[in-house]
């Protein structure tokens, strides 16, 4: 569910999910301004009956700090972008700097 969504945004705050979802997925979540108690507090009554899922665009590990503790219910995973190489599972033979620039000099009598 999408945070960013009005229909995923009412589920949430209703705890209302649809079917039976073994994993649910909170995308954008941080936005919400109570995100860290409202999953606290939903790991903590439901658990047992979920895997839960936090996704977002941005750094949710400064959100770390501060409030109740999440030890044993947080699990802090950074996610780097694919290259274009492993998004078409291919080899990279690029080796970065393998080979350095030329730079031509700049010729004495020029101003510049």
């Amino acid at each position: 569910m999408n945070w960013d969504y009005r229909g995923d945004r009412r589920r949430i705050t209703e705890g209302s999910f649809k079917g039976d979802a073994e994993i649910l997925l909170f995308d954008e979540i941080h936005k919400y301004r109570l995100w860290k108690t409202y999953l606290k507090g939903f790991y903590d009554k439901s658990g047992s009956r979920y895997r839960i899922l936090v996704t977002g665009s941005a750094r949710l590990d400064i959100y770390r700090r501060g409030g109740d503790s999440m030890m044993g219910r947080y699990f802090y995973h950074r996610l780097h972008p694919f290259s274009v190489a492993e998004f078409l599972n291919r080899i990279n033979d690029i080796t970065p700097m393998k080979e350095l620039p030329v730079v031509a000099e700049k010729p004495e009598n020029s101003e510049a």
